[in-house]
């Protein structure tokens, strides 16, 4: 079967199995095989900085990764059943979390406190404006409006 970006790919991690949990932690244990591994699974959520999936692997499946290929950064976040993981760099480009046998959780999520600081700026920037100008238009609208002075001219009766 071609794929027609409908799948979703489990790889599989073998050899040393002896891998510490803090090498785990630090993303430094890197997969050695590109096994498939026919999971069941469900995307529960979707949306632009995130997804939600449920994944059901064998009960005797140890050592097991998914895949998702969406760009790598940094500020991404990861949880498996409700537990932060570490979201390492796959395949030089993309994103991988590993998994536990049985049913998972997995929830990625983008979030960037730079550009939420950067956000906030831009809206309390644009609020300051807003109200700038129905300050001005109030004044136009809801002043007092002045009847014109009236000038005295002297009269030639006074002379």
């Amino acid at each position: 079967k071609a794929f027609a970006g409908d799948m979703l790919f489990v790889l599989t991690q073998q050899g040393n199995q002896e891998s510490s949990a803090s090498q785990l932690e630090r993303g430094e244990i890197f997969l050695k095989t590109n096994d498939r591994l026919n999971a069941d699974y469900e995307v529960l959520q979707f949306d632009a900085n995130g997804i939600e999936l449920k994944i059901t692997l064998p009960d005797d499946r140890e050592g097991a990764w998914i895949l998702y290929c969406d760009v790598w950064h940094p500020d991404w976040t990861a949880t498996v059943n409700d537990n932060a993981v570490v979201v390492s760099k796959a395949n030089l480009a993309y994103k991988a979390v590993p998994l536990q046998p049985g049913e998972n959780l997995v929830k990625f999520r983008f979030s960037s406190p730079s550009k939420k600081a950067f956000f906030g700026l831009v809206i309390l920037n644009s609020l300051l404006w807003i109200g700038v100008v129905v300050w001005f238009i109030a004044g136009i609208f809801l002043g007092k409006r002045r009847k014109p002075a009236e000038i005295e001219f002297p009269s030639r009766d006074s002379e």
